[in-house]
């Protein structure tokens, strides 16, 4: 990627902004501070499968630059299941940045009983997806200059605390 890992780091983190760059994901409600309930749908040639579960950062290690991610997910109708262990390491690389990821994922189902070459196939397709659109995202922050802030005054901070506060109420 073209920014350096100091603008890939917190992007990587926030799974609600990155999470439309895996095509056919979508972040349904933050559970926690760490975890997502998402939904996936994936169309593999007539085969239409919607995935519903929950994403969760299990490690995040800034130093070392290096996050791990747990997902599980199962058919919204059928029987099967997805899990995934996704670790990504950043590396400063050229001036920009190098993500090596590792993903050891577990399928059971209808997709898993089209072979591990199909799999194989569309997962390296909606990983490439992914690091590009992440790419650009982070390349668009990088060339972005740095907003001024300026101190909250008390009215402002009471009624940011209010508005937050309502939005929970109302979210559930």
């Amino acid at each position: 990627m073209a920014a350096p890992p100091e603008t890939v780091w917190p992007l990587l983190l926030d799974l609600e902004r990155i999470a439309p760059c895996m095509p056919g994901a979508e972040v349904a409600e933050r559970v926690d501070e760490s975890t997502y309930k998402v939904s996936v749908t994936l169309a593999l040639g007539a085969l239409k499968l919607v995935y519903r579960g929950e994403v969760a950062i299990a490690e995040a290690d800034e130093e070392g630059r290096r996050t791990v991610i747990e997902a599980k997910a199962a058919e919204a109708r059928g029987q099967g299941t997805a899990r995934a262990t996704i670790k990504t390491t950043l590396t400063a690389e050229d001036g920009g940045t190098r993500a090596a990821v590792v993903t050891d994922l577990q399928l059971t189902g209808r997709v898993a009983r089209m072979g591990p070459g199909i799999v194989e196939d569309v997962s390296k397709r909606l990983l490439g997806e992914f690091a590009a659109c992440l790419s650009q995202k982070a390349a668009a922050e990088a060339s972005t200059p740095p907003e001024r802030t300026r101190p909250i005054g008390g009215l402002r901070l009471i009624a940011r605390l209010v508005g937050a506060r309502l939005r929970r109420l109302f979210r559930g």
